[in-house]
């Protein structure tokens, strides 16, 4: 706190309750009220909470442990356990848990909320890594893996990903294209984006084509 700004503050505030004094001395006196009493109080007001604010904001900092962090209420909304969360903006958090289920939590007027649920994932989800503003990696029972990805203002999961072959427990972004994940049994692999050209298309319509067949 600047001292000498803090002094003058409060000789403008002694100054300002002397100007009170005589205004209400005078209104008693007369019998009569009048505005320079109303704007004399207001501005003691304005000043005294100016000087609390002050003196609290340079409290808190110094003195840390007189205000501790305190719990909110309740946010009702999640049916089952939450195994794992991680943020997507201010006000937005992906939450994941049992038996698949998977939320957005966002902040509405002031209050946080739970979306509705987003369907798609099958087994109990343990790990979730933003990839980025729309995109978000989602792991857990089984191996089993996808994407969440946002699509025309829409949460959808995207088909599983194969490859990984026990319980997936924890992710993390290495770069925009690749993901490290681990699991059961030391289990370790990096997911990796499929890299866009000719022979990954040509692989792609060759699949299409078998599952036409089958």
């Amino acid at each position: 706190m600047n001292c000498q700004e803090l002094k003058e503050d409060i000789n403008k505030l002694h100054e300002l309750h002397d100007s009170l004094s005589a205004s209400y001395k005078k209104m008693n006196e007369t019998g009569v009220g009048n505005r320079e009493t109303q704007r004399i109080n207001r501005k003691v007001t304005e000043l005294e909470d100016k000087l609390l604010k002050k003196y609290l904001d340079d409290f808190a900092e110094k003195n840390p442990e007189m205000f501790p962090p305190k719990f909110g209420e309740k946010i009702e909304g999640f049916n089952h356990d939450i195994n794992t969360l991680t943020k997507l903006s201010d006000d937005m958090v992906f939450v994941g848990g049992e038996r698949g289920e998977a939320r957005i939590l966002r902040k509405k007027d002031g209050e946080w909320k739970f979306d509705d649920e987003i369907e798609g994932f099958d087994k109990r989800i343990w790990t979730l890594t933003k990839l980025s503003d729309d995109m978000v990696f989602v792991g857990g029972e089984r191996g089993e893996a996808r994407i969440l990805r946002k699509k025309d203002g829409e949460w959808e999961f995207d088909d599983e990903i194969e490859g990984f072959n026990k319980w997936i427990y924890t992710s993390t972004k290495l770069s925009d294209d690749m993901v490290f994940v681990g699991g059961k049994s030391g289990e370790a692999r990096i997911l990796k984006q499929e890299d866009i050209s000719l022979d990954t298309l040509k692989k792609h319509i060759k699949d299409i084509a078998k599952k036409g067949e089958a």
